[in-house]
């Protein structure tokens, strides 16, 4: 059985510091949802698991509901169920739009910040424990695993999935702690909340996932970006692997300047510089069509007086010749 899981969705928005030309709706976050729906239906997954910030706020009711729509009615056909929680941004919006989608397969699990299990089955064979908690207000200062029931030691593998602060225990955002959480004894974690993909470990093997968003939206959320696969296979959940499906990308680079002397060697050097790291960045990532750099250069050079406004014309020719959208920091 294939599980694709994902989060932070924040439908309503749009990725920042697109290049010139870039149509702003081509890299949105209904984009995002659409391609991840392509791939969920191309990889035949049995489930789609979105662990909270599915919308960016309330007031994107009527933007969010047709491209959430339109990807569960190609899920449903497909016989691919999706599942899941709210997160601070979507508390109330989420629900509204589940129970607006017509028998829609849509499970949104824990409303009103009550823990919910379920099962995931195929052909009527439940091979995966879900369990869920959703945000039922904007701010959640308590953590909601005190109230989170220990699961089972017998039966299908259990997964865990809430919008929270990892190790933030003073967060106004649902503070997760490690201790709580190996109290409860999953089998996994998909957590939502942090837009920065991340996979890290409780005490032993039990992974805890932060998918990240999707679509990369901003120049914070840098790198890979994508939803991840995880796979049960007789009856084992395998290391989920990411998937590197966004439009955007992301990078912050480092450029050592000291052997650059005069003011003429800055713009010709830059170009090829940018186009290597390009050129590295597409060949592990396909999908990208757009990528923004935020640049930071180092090293002593005799420019450094003159640098600010070398780097400002650099970088300005570059993006009106060659259409790169490049943030100079000197």
């Amino acid at each position: 059985m294939k599980i694709l899981c994902s989060a932070d969705l924040h439908l309503g928005r749009r990725a920042t510091h697109l290049a010139p030309g870039l149509s702003g709706s081509d890299f949105s976050a209904a984009a995002g949802w659409l391609d991840l729906v392509d791939f969920a239906l191309r990889e035949q997954v049995s489930a789609v698991l979105l662990a909270g910030d599915v919308v960016e706020r309330d007031n994107r009711f009527f933007e969010a509901w047709a491209p959430l729509e339109k990807g569960i009615s190609r899920l449903l056909q497909a016989g691919t169920e999706v599942y899941a929680v709210a997160g601070n941004h979507d508390s109330e919006v989420l629900g509204r739009l589940a129970d607006s989608l017509p028998d829609s397969g849509f499970h949104l699990l824990g409303r009103n910040g009550r823990w919910e299990e379920t099962t995931v089955a195929v052909d009527g064979t439940a091979l995966l424990a879900l369990y869920g908690w959703s945000f039922p207000s904007t701010h959640v200062h308590e953590s909601p695993l005190a109230s989170c029931p220990i699961v089972p030691q017998s039966g299908p593998p259990a997964l865990v999935m809430v919008h929270g602060d990892l190790d933030q225990k003073n967060s106004p955002y649902a503070p997760l702690v490690r201790a709580d959480m190996e109290r409860v004894k999953a089998d996994f974690w998909l957590l939502g909340h942090i837009h920065q993909p991340g996979l890290t470990h409780l005490a032993g093997t039990t992974p805890v996932l932060y998918p990240g968003s999707p679509l990369a939206l901003d120049p914070g959320e840098h790198g890979a970006h994508g939803p991840w696969m995880l796979e049960l296979q007789d009856g084992r959940l395998l290391p989920p692997e990411q998937v590197n499906l966004s439009r955007m990308r992301y990078e912050r680079l480092e450029f050592d300047i000291s052997h650059l002397a005069d003011d003429e060697a800055f713009g010709p050097w830059l170009l090829p510089a940018m186009k290597a790291a390009s050129e590295t960045i597409q060949d592990g990532h396909e999908a990208a069509r757009c990528l923004s750099f935020r640049v930071t250069l180092t090293g002593r050079t005799p420019l450094h007086g003159r640098l600010s406004q070398i780097a400002g014309r650099a970088v300005d020719s570059l993006a009106d010749e060659h259409g790169l959208d490049v943030r100079g920091v000197p």
